[in-house]
């Protein structure tokens, strides 16, 4: 099931790649595009570091609830009309 899911990310992130890259290379000016694929993998990098430190925080969360006894989520009581 894990090799399956990495295929489906790895196929998913191609098109960015593949098409982003060309994209921005030929809608902006020549001397701007290096900033802009700059820009275009910080995001990505940046992207896919958020990503693991909120998984690993949720599970954080969900161990100190488990420590402190807690076993229902606070949730506002909504009413449906």
């Amino acid at each position: 099931m894990f090799i399956l899911g990495m295929v489906v990310s790895g196929i998913g992130s191609i098109p960015k790649y593949s098409l982003g890259i060309p994209y921005i290379d030929e809608n902006v000016k020549a001397k701007a595009a290096p900033m802009y694929f700059g820009i275009f993998v910080a995001f990505g990098i940046v992207g896919m570091r958020e990503q693991l430190f909120s998984s690993l925080f949720e599970l954080l969360e969900i161990s100190i609830m488990y420590f402190l006894g807690i076993t229902e989520i606070f949730r506002p009581h909504i009413v449906p009309r």
